[in-house]
């Protein structure tokens, strides 16, 4: 799955390690037929997780910038890429 990933987004391969990450936090979050159809993340918590956060691996992401330096007319984000979950 980490090879896809980077290779669908187009990410350079010295990210494989951020890949291998976000494909382990996606497939805890994903049903197995070895636990009747229930994912990891619900046979060891007990409940079934969050999926809203969930965001596409690769994708530009947005930072925004506050403080001094910041004013009305200047740019308030910093472009950037998604690569993976804490």
């Amino acid at each position: 799955m980490a090879p896809y990933l980077l290779k669908s987004m187009r990410v350079p391969r010295r990210f494989l390690g951020e890949a291998v990450k976000a494909a382990v936090y996606l497939l805890n979050r994903s049903s197995t037929k070895s636990l009747n159809r229930k994912n990891t993340f619900e046979a060891w918590f007990g409940r079934k997780p969050s999926v809203w956060h969930l965001q596409t691996f690769g994708y530009v992401a947005y930072a925004k910038r506050i403080g001094l330096g910041v004013t009305k007319l200047a740019d308030r984000s910093t472009p950037g890429v998604f690569l993976g979950y804490e």
